[in-house]
Parts: structure tokens; sequence; C-alpha cells
């Protein structure tokens, strides 16, 4: 007969450790990465036209990829932004700060824990906005500064291109 033990065997145990490692390491890269764009180009959106040091990166960006949310951006995308600076930004700078003192935390588990939490409850808001995004472009998008006319087809995918990854990169932080 078989053994049926109701442990984890050694392997499985293992293979928990390096998932977690892998998530661990995805969240560190994807902070240290989106905390600038969020403090500093995101914000743009929101904070008055003379505190905007970086508008010259995002008018590059805007006439790269046409994007019309960014160069107008409606009133609702303005509460997003809110809800980014004021909800996302703090988690992803807890988050990271959490991640990177890890070795030095004395119970790692319930740090995670944490982190793994609040990194669901980041990566939802962080895909619902982005998805309406997406999907705001393909009903309506339009150029910057011609407004009545309607973006192309190549223009929209480009845009899309952009977004994306928000959305695909996040839904990791679920697995």
């Amino acid at each position: 007969m078989g053994r049926t033990d109701s442990h984890p065997t050694e392997k499985s145990k293992e293979m928990q450790v390096k998932t977690q490692l892998w998530k661990i390491k995805l969240w560190k890269i994807w902070y240290l990465i989106n905390i600038p764009i969020m403090a500093f180009l995101d914000s743009n959106a929101v904070i008055p036209e003379n505190l905007q040091f970086t508008k010259f990166m995002l008018e590059g960006y805007i006439e790269q990829f046409h994007d019309f949310l960014c160069a107008n951006p409606p009133k609702w995308l303005k509460i997003m932004t809110l809800f980014e600076i004021f909800f996302q930004l703090p988690v992803a700078v807890y988050c990271l700060y959490q991640l990177l003192n890890l070795s030095s935390s004395k119970a790692v588990k319930k740090t995670l824990a944490k982190v793994d939490f609040l990194s669901r409850l980041y990566a939802l808001n962080v895909i619902s906005t982005t998805a309406f995004c997406i999907y705001y472009v393909w009903a309506f998008g339009y150029y910057p500064d011609h407004v009545d006319v309607s973006l192309s087809y190549p223009h929209k995918a480009a845009l899309t291109m952009v977004y994306a990854p928000y959305v695909l990169v996040t839904t990791l932080f679920f697995v």
C-alpha cells in the first residue's frame, strides 16, 4: 500500500516557496517601476499646471501614442487619478517598503499576507480602471488635437498596447 500523508511533500513545499519568490520579485519590480509613473506622470491629470514638472515627458508620450485621455482628461479619469494617488500610490509604497525590508521582518508570513492582500486590492483597482480606459479608447478614441477625428485602428491598437500590461501583469497578483 502506498503512503497517504495529508501533509504536503517536500517537493510541493519547495514549489510553494518558489512560487512565492517569483511573486515577491514581480511585486518589487512592478512597484519600483510604477511608483514614479504614478507620482510624476499620472498625477499630471489632477495637479495644477504650474506644478507639473514632468509635463514635457507626458507631452512626448501624448504625441507618440495619441493618448487623448492624458491630453484632455475627462472628469471620470481625474476621479480615478485621485484614487490612484490616494490609494494605489500609498499601497505601492507600503508594499515595496515591506518587501525590501522582508529579511528584517520578524513575521515574514504575516508581512507577506498583508502585502498579498493589499496587492490584490491594488490590482483590482488597476485592472478595473485600466480596462475601462481601454474600452473608452475603442469606443470614443480621438486625436488629442482634433477632437472631431476618431483614432485610426492602428493608433487605437498602439494605445491599447500601452495600457494592456497594466491589466495583464496585475492579473498575476491573483495567482
